[in-house]
């Protein structure tokens, strides 16, 4: 199914049926093509942000995940889990969702345009890329707060702590430095994904055309998402890295102590009320670290990054087509 196909307002095979079944539809494919995604991919994307917290000497990805090995176990790769499933599917679900209403909204103006002398057909590319970024950037508002309470629980890895749950964490931010402080990184957030779902939409058709094409038979098989979804996500991800470590360095932002008694012992995070801005954060990682540190996690980023979008669009596209059938869209 080629994402530009059941837009929001577009005619059924049926009947016609209102917009908004378009956009449950888009929603509810995109949140568990979203679910799927982090439960496989949760491993790279915790050790992608450890990666990004360290300030010392890079370290390699093998040697990120053999950190998290000893220190913390299996369980510590999937530290952070709860907080990213709640997000991805979230984040998904936004995703397609505002893009077909987004590019529903630029066909309309551009068709209006082309009604007054211009051509809808020489825009098709600037409506997937804009809507695309627009999406991309809404998605930042539900994902911010999740990626704060993500990112603390990550830099955790290698401390002791005890029941420094999500629903504590959140509490804390709440009582130290009040509500917006779960929006912390909302900027660098906005234009990371801005980008990378921007050139994601744009490329994404593109790709399965030019796959389709190379067939002799003319024909858009099953493998074909798995590898533009990879191919796009790779690609993205490179175009949003330095955003994306900015965003890390922000949210994390913390510092722990530890006290301890005969019988137990604690660790308390103490979150600074300094919030770095996003101009800060950049200039402290480029004095102190250079290019390392804008690159620190990137091949793990791109491949957790390059799997997910090989998971999220097989399965939005798997999932959407059967939805399709049983809402007769």
């Amino acid at each position: 199914m080629s994402l530009s196909s059941n837009q929001p307002g577009q005619m059924s095979r049926h009947q016609p049926q209102p917009d908004y079944y378009s956009f449950l539809l888009r929603a509810i494919s995109g949140g568990v093509a979203g679910m799927i995604e982090t439960s496989m991919t949760m491993p790279l994307e915790t050790t992608k942000t450890i990666q990004q917290l360290q300030t010392g000497p890079s370290s390699s990805l093998l040697s990120t995940a053999r950190y998290i090995r000893t220190h913390k176990g299996l369980a510590g790769f999937y530290y952070g889990m709860p907080a990213c499933l709640v997000q991805a599917s979230g984040k998904v679900a936004i995703r397609f969702s505002f893009y077909g209403m987004y590019q529903k909204q630029l066909q309309n103006y551009f068709g209006r345009s082309e009604a007054a002398g211009g051509n809808i057909n020489s825009y098709p590319n600037i409506m997937k890329g804009t809507a695309g970024l627009l999406a991309g950037a809404s998605e930042a508002l539900w994902i911010t707060p999740c990626e704060r309470l993500k990112t603390l629980r990550v830099s955790q890895v290698d401390v002791e702590t005890r029941n420094q749950r999500f629903t504590s964490m959140a509490h804390t931010l709440r009582r130290l430095n009040g509500p917006l402080d779960l929006y912390v990184g909302f900027v660098p957030t906005s234009i990371r994904n801005g980008l990378a779902v921007g050139g994601r939409f744009l490329m994404y058709d593109q790709f399965k055309e030019t796959l389709a094409d190379l067939d002799s038979n003319k024909e858009k098989v099953w493998w074909h998402p798995i590898v533009c979804g990879f191919t796009v996500g790779a690609v993205t991800t490179v175009l949003s890295q330095p955003a994306d470590v900015v965003k890390s360095r922000m949210q994390g932002h913390s510092s722990f102590s530890s006290s301890s008694s005969s019988s137990s012992s604690t660790t308390t995070m103490h979150l600074s009320t300094d919030r770095m801005s996003m101009m800060k954060s950049t200039i402290n990682i480029l004095k102190s670290e250079g290019w390392n540190g804008i690159t620190r996690g990137l091949t793990a980023r791109i491949w957790k990054i390059g799997c997910g979008q090989a998971v999220i669009f097989t399965v939005y596209e798997s999932v959407s087509d059967n939805l399709s059938k049983v809402m007769n869209l």
